[in-house]
């Protein structure tokens, strides 16, 4: 984590015309103390270089893809003049604060038509300044950023995908029989 955060982060301090102040780490699933304090290490380094403000403000998330408390938010509506009840999808962009520092977001849903339900991100802030409020904007910018098909949504934002993408480049593939038995 301490070299790829270096490294990244040095890399965009090069295109950019000012110090980075706040910034912000996505991290799918659960954050760990060791990757953490790599991250904390890179960016002290960072700032004692003067790439980035010696007074940073680093915010931690994680996004949660499953849950074990799973949450469906929906509209329902009555049609004028019918006694029916119809079910949709929640607006994209819905959100529910759980505290000041966890909520779900809604990244799919209406008006993008996709089969099934929408399912809320779980959006936990591990540790940092910056609100909530304002942590769900940037993931919710960010999985509008579809570059594949510009006129869609995407359920993960685009710092999560970016990673999946790169990951896949390089990790191995997982052989259950070669875990379970050995090499032979």
């Amino acid at each position: 984590m301490y070299t790829k955060v270096y490294e990244m982060i040095r890399e965009e301090h090069e295109l950019l015309s000012k110090h980075i102040k706040k910034i912000v780490i996505h991290r799918q699933g659960q954050l760990f103390l060791p990757e953490k304090k790599g991250i904390i290490q890179a960016l002290d380094r960072l700032a004692e270089e003067k790439l980035i403000s010696k007074d940073y403000q680093c915010t931690f998330v994680e996004v949660r893809t499953t849950s074990r408390t799973p949450l469906r938010l929906f509209e329902v509506v009555t049609p004028p003049g019918k006694q029916k009840e119809l079910v949709f999808n929640p607006t994209i962009g819905l959100y529910l604060l759980i505290s000041d520092g966890e909520a779900f977001i809604c990244t799919t849903g209406f008006p993008y038509k996709h089969k099934g339900t929408s399912k809320p991100l779980h959006i936990v802030k591990v540790e940092g300044k910056m609100p909530i409020e304002l942590v769900l904007e940037d993931v919710f910018f960010l999985s509008n950023l579809t570059w594949t098909k510009v006129d869609d949504c995407s359920r993960l934002p685009l710092s999560i995908k970016m990673n999946d993408i790169r990951l896949r480049e390089i990790a191995g593939e997982y052989d259950r029989d070669v875990l379970r038995f050995g090499e032979e």
